[in-house]
């Protein structure tokens, strides 16, 4: 890879921890052999550590791998990590059965019930209301809407009335000169 600049990334991948020195992260990520973007999602990363540092700087374009959270050399490649086998402790003894209690009755609902059944009768009540109340508006208006329309029809009435009294009295008053 002669002619551009190596940079050196790391990504946890599996069970190792993995380093390559490549020209860019699209480079490392073909390296890796990953479609999809590691350091988007935080999982490779420029490496800071000196001696992964060297170790890919030693191989360049080779991915190097260790196992996961050790503190191994960086090689290409590594064997399975140790698992440390502890000695089997004897399964602990179950804890005695306890005595079970008779199940506690359950409280008294009636105060609780009769008070939802007054608290529901008041709503249909005032339910009930607003709709007598709406109705009467209603009724109250179509009363006025027609009284409206009679005194408008008996102003009509007597301003014609009025305008013939002027009419007779204008010629009365004509006929006496």
């Amino acid at each position: 890879m002669p002619g551009r600049a190596l940079k050196v990334f790391q990504a946890h991948l599996g069970f190792f921890d993995t380093v390559v020195a490549v020209p860019s992260k699209k480079a490392a990520l073909e390296a890796w052999g990953s479609s999809q973007d590691l350091f988007h999602t935080g999982l490779a990363f420029p490496a800071e550590d000196k001696d992964a540092i060297r170790a890919a700087l030693s191989k360049p374009g080779i991915v190097l791998k260790r196992p996961a959270g050790s503190r191994d050399s960086f090689t290409a490649e590594p064997g399975l990590p140790e698992v440390k086998t502890q000695p089997k402790k004897p399964a602990p003894k179950p804890p005695p059965p306890r005595e079970r209690k008779p199940a506690p009755e359950p409280p008294d609902r009636s105060e609780l019930d009769a008070s939802e059944k007054a608290l529901a009768r008041l709503k249909d009540e005032m339910k009930s209301s607003a709709l007598e109340f709406a109705r009467r508006k209603k009724d109250l208006a179509s009363e006025q809407q027609d009284a409206r329309s009679g005194f408008r029809a008996r102003e009509r009435e007597l301003e014609q009335q009025l305008a013939k009294a002027k009419r007779n009295y204008a010629r009365a008053v004509r006929a006496r000169k």
